[in-house]
């Protein structure tokens, strides 16, 4: 497919999880980290990258603007989702075989535990609400436990539909040759 056609599927994917981000939802359940790796699959990072903090800006607009945000927790937070990119280009040449299925999922995993981990560290190193000890820093991980159980659900989820809609989509020509075979046997 041309470069036109990813920039256009990325755009609609973007736009779908831009859709939920907007509206309620719990914390941490949306699929952008699976955004990113798709992004970091399919498309240059030139790309990618933009595309990912433009669904965050978006969708964090209004909590920016009222100063809901720490700006330090901010940049940590959208430095971790930009983690997502590497691992979805590994990713791309992982997608052989059996793995096709599997490396998704696996890289969901790790890149949401590098969001949590990053993040949550974040929160107990610019925050207050934890004491600045390794005691603290293990509450603050523990306390974060359900933002991760709610990141692995949407990204496994945003995984399963951005990469299940692309396989379908790269297998549309071959439908059209196989056709086109029947046709002539």
């Amino acid at each position: 497919m041309s470069k036109k056609v990813w920039i256009f599927v990325g755009a609609m994917f973007a736009l779908a999880t831009l859709a939920v981000r907007i509206v309620p939802h719990a914390p941490n359940l949306v699929p952008v980290g699976a955004l990113a790796l798709w992004a970091g699959a399919y498309l240059n990072k030139r790309v990618a990258v933009p595309l990912i903090v433009g669904v965050m800006l978006l969708g964090d607009a209004r909590d920016l603007l009222s100063g809901q945000y720490s700006l330090s927790l901010a940049v940590v937070i959208y430095g971790a989702m930009l983690f997502y990119i590497p691992i979805g280009a590994v990713l791309s040449h992982r997608m052989v075989g059996g793995w096709r299925i599997v490396a998704p999922f696996v890289s969901v995993f790790i890149g949401s535990l590098i969001f949590f981990v990053l993040t949550n560290g974040a929160v107990w190193a610019f925050g207050s609400w934890y004491p600045k000890t390794g005691v603290g820093l293990m509450a603050c991980l523990v306390a974060g436990i359900p933002f991760l159980r709610n990141s692995l659900v949407a990204n496994t989820e945003g995984v399963a539909i951005f990469f299940g809609a692309t396989a379908l989509l790269l297998a549309i020509p071959r439908i059209g040759e196989w056709r086109t075979a029947r046709q002539t046997i």
